[in-house]
């Protein structure tokens, strides 16, 4: 699902922030340059060290999607914000997810060690405060914690 939000950095390639696209397509992550750049930056899943959302502001009405990925040995973190950028998390996650099924072989590159760390006791925990906050419904909490407890 394609998700317009707002890039504020993180992506060396792309040093323009502002609005702009993102996309959880089955291999990566593509993220279309802001401005009047077609160009796009793909970061494929396995590079993804951490996926966080994390309210913004004093009311927490408003979510930030931190991307930690590694590419050539350097670590970075590419920022977004927006109206899409809760439903863009979700596909993301579940893009990822369906990307380690098919591919049993891949495993997350670490920043402190080559072992996966695909927490799954972590992304339920995500998912539970996205359901407390209102953002996902208990029947999207309950399907999302069958699918990653691989009870389906």
């Amino acid at each position: 699902m394609a998700a317009k939000v707002e890039y504020r950095g993180g992506i060396p390639e792309l040093r323009k922030t502002g609005l702009t696209v993102a996309d959880a397509f089955p291999e990566y992550l593509s993220v279309s340059s802001p401005g009047f750049s077609f160009k796009s930056y793909k970061i494929p899943y396995e590079r993804m060290t951490d996926i966080s959302l994390v309210p913004e502001g004093a009311k927490k009405k408003n979510y930030v999607l931190n991307i930690e990925y590694s590419s050539n040995d350097f670590q970075s973190c590419i920022i977004l914000t927006g109206k899409e950028v809760s439903s863009l998390y979700a596909s993301l996650q579940e893009a990822r997810r369906k990307f380690f099924q098919r591919h049993p072989d891949k495993v997350i590159i670490s920043p402190e060690s080559s072992s996966p760390t695909l927490d799954v006791s972590t992304e339920i925990e995500k998912l539970f405060n996205l359901k407390e906050k209102g953002i996902i419904t208990e029947e999207e909490f309950s399907t999302k914690k069958t699918q990653l407890l691989g009870i389906e």
